[in-house]
């Protein structure tokens, strides 16, 4: 070195700077990885770097992928991030100063500020075409066509939509020619030329058909020009309409008189030279049906007069499934339990049975399959099953008539009747007559004393109705959920009405089905 120790001082100076030295080099506690940090985004510049709301900017910089939000001065803006160019539009909101633009790996601020101008009002420099009728679409193009708020022809609202600057705008049936107006948030604009409102010519009524008709009736308006129609009169009762293909279809109000038909559109009005004339509705009126003959299932088409609002369609008594359609019409299925004889036709102003009979094909004729149990006492009820036992007439064991409950279609409840003797059962029905192949048995002595009659009827209320005899003393009545040796009876303990001497009581109609016994304590 040629620098020469003098003592021993010197030598111990010169070791305390080498060991401070030491001291301030770094020190690592973990050995390095050579892995590299994501780098930060950064931004450079952009252009423009000033505008007014709904202005778009360009953003550059480095390390902007994966771009997550960016802001105007703290307010998010909408951007798109395509191939490496980030492009954001200023917010309606937004307010003089640094855009920031947040990345997965980090968030970037501009250095220099962006400033935000006052949008100017709105320029419409063209429209087209320039002249059309109610309801065309008129192109209209322009400076500052953003925020639109209102869009008028010659003063008349219009609708609009605004798509790339553009403002595609409806003729209103109101328009009249004259100058097209724009107004957004920033101002208004209204144009020097005029929009020509193209008139269409005014409409002719020149017939209609049916004639005369009562409310409701669907008239057919015939005429020319019968487009943009804002309203049809009976008289002067405005009726409901449709328009499909220049055909005007109104129907009568229900506070119509006889008159003339008047049809109003924007361009003028027309009145019919002939009255139609309101009828009044009556008592239903068959006067044909087709076809006159079916099977059960067919459907017959009834015609006639005032069928509307139908209630009850019948194939001798038998209620049918229908529709009714408001011209009149009605559609009725023959039902299950049908048999040969008049159609019968309900609504709220009468009823009208056919002159002419519907003859039934195939009927349906009822068998009994088996009886449970097929021996007992007098008063005992039985359980008949079999096919097609609707519609019953007579229930007969061994000839003596006796009371049925009319179960289902293949099932059938009866009583033993007093005094009846060992032999089969008959069952009548509108569809035939079916005797059963297996003898019942009588048994024992017939009992002293016989129960009363119990009726069993479900009304219209979703409610069942059970009475019998007022002269039933010392009778009570029970119920159970199902039939058979085991069967446990339940005491019913309802409140009974006297109607026409009979005890009635009502109760709820359930979708589980239910049995009743008039008996002795």
């Amino acid at each position: 070195m040629g620098a020469k120790l003098n003592s021993g001082t010197n030598l111990k100076k010169y070791f305390l700077i080498l060991s401070a030295a030491w001291l301030l080099a770094p020190i690592s506690s973990t050995p390095s990885t050579g892995v590299e940090p994501p780098p930060l985004p950064a931004i450079t510049g952009f252009s423009p770097a000033s505008g007014p709301s709904g202005t778009a900017v360009q953003i550059t910089g480095t390390d902007l992928g994966g771009v997550t939000a960016v802001k105007f001065n703290g307010v998010t803006a909408p951007f798109s991030a395509l191939v490496g160019n980030l492009t954001a539009i200023v917010p309606d909101s937004a307010t003089t100063g640094f855009i920031s633009v947040t990345t997965t790996n980090g968030t970037a601020t501009s250095a220099q500020a962006f400033t935000v101008t006052q949008r100017s009002g709105p320029v419409v420099a063209s429209f087209s075409p320039a002249t059309g009728k109610v309801g065309a679409s008129v192109q209209i193009r322009g400076t500052n066509l953003i925020g639109v708020t209102n869009v008028k022809f010659n003063g008349a609202n219009a609708t609009y939509t605004l798509f790339s600057g553009i403002i595609f705008a409806t003729v209103p049936a109101s328009a009249t020619t004259g100058p097209i107006t724009v107004a957004t948030a920033t101002g208004t604009f209204t144009t020097t030329e005029s929009f020509v409102v193209e008139l269409t010519a005014a409409p002719l009524v020149t017939g209609f058909t049916p004639a005369t008709g009562e409310a409701g009736t669907p008239v057919q308006i015939q005429g020319s020009n019968l487009t943009g129609v804002s309203a049809v009169k009976f008289g002067e009762v405005a009726a409901a309409f449709s328009v499909f293909g220049g055909s005007l279809l109104a129907t009568v109000p229900t506070n119509a008189v006889t008159g003339p038909i008047t049809v109003v559109t924007a361009s003028g009005n027309s009145t019919s030279t002939a009255v139609f004339t309101v009828t009044k509705r009556g008592a239903p009126l068959i006067t044909a049906f087709s076809p006159i003959s079916g099977e059960v299932g067919a459907s017959v088409e009834i015609r006639g007069s005032d069928l509307i609002d139908v209630k009850a369609v019948q194939f001798n008594g038998a209620n049918a499934s229908f529709t009714n359609l408001p011209s009149g019409l009605v559609f009725a299925i023959v039902p299950t339990n049908a048999a040969s004889g008049p159609i019968t036709i309900a609504t709220p102003l009468g009823t009208n049975t056919s002159s002419q009979s519907f003859t039934l094909i195939n009927p349906r004729a009822p068998q009994i399959t088996s009886l449970l149990p097929d021996r007992g006492e007098a008063g005992i009820l039985i359980d008949i099953r079999g096919t097609n036992l609707t519609g019953i007439v007579s229930v007969k064991f061994n000839g003596l008539e006796t009371e049925f409950l009319e179960f289902q279609s293949e099932r059938l409840l009866a009583f033993v009747p007093k005094n009846a003797t060992t032999g089969p059962i008959t069952v009548t029905t509108r569809a035939g007559v079916v005797t059963s192949s297996v003898i019942f048995t009588v048994t024992g002595s017939p009992p002293a004393i016989t129960p009363p009659s119990l009726s069993i009827r479900a009304t219209t209320q979703g409610q069942v109705e059970v009475a019998w005899p007022t002269n039933s003393v010392g009778f009570v009545l029970q119920s159970t959920d199902e039939f058979a040796s085991s069967t446990r009876w339940t005491l019913v303990d309802l409140p009974a009405v006297t109607v026409q001497e009979r005890f009635v009581i009502t109760t709820s109609l359930s979708a589980q089905q239910k049995f009743f016994r008039l008996v002795r304590p």
